[in-house]
């Protein structure tokens, strides 16, 4: 179950990634369907039961992994340049996607 840990802040809610992320991590945030907004909201669904039928109620997202420049890995890199858009041919490498060129 999850755990608060700076109760009032925000909260990413993670579930097992079996998706087109799941090759990248094992984990992907977590996406609430419009449908149950209101009962993620509600102060009183609090059982263990209805929790994790809201954690189960969205459909399975597509997500895609965008193509990323090898330069956004490394924090010293604080420009533009990683958000660049780069040559969509990758090869695959140690679980490791690098664009052309890098």
């Amino acid at each position: 179950m999850a755990r608060f840990l700076h109760p009032g802040g925000p909260t990413i809610i993670t579930t097992a990634a079996f998706d087109s992320l799941g090759h990248i991590h094992e984990r992907k945030p977590l996406i609430v369907a419009p449908d149950v907004y209101t009962a993620w909201l509600d102060p009183n669904t609090t059982t263990e039961t209805d929790v994790r039928g809201l954690l189960d109620a969205g459909p399975e997202p597509h997500l895609v992994p965008p193509v990323v420049n090898g330069r956004v890995t490394s924090v010293r890199n604080n420009g533009p340049e990683p958000i660049e858009p780069v040559p969509t041919t990758v090869t695959v490498e140690s679980s490791v996607i690098y664009p052309d060129g890098v």
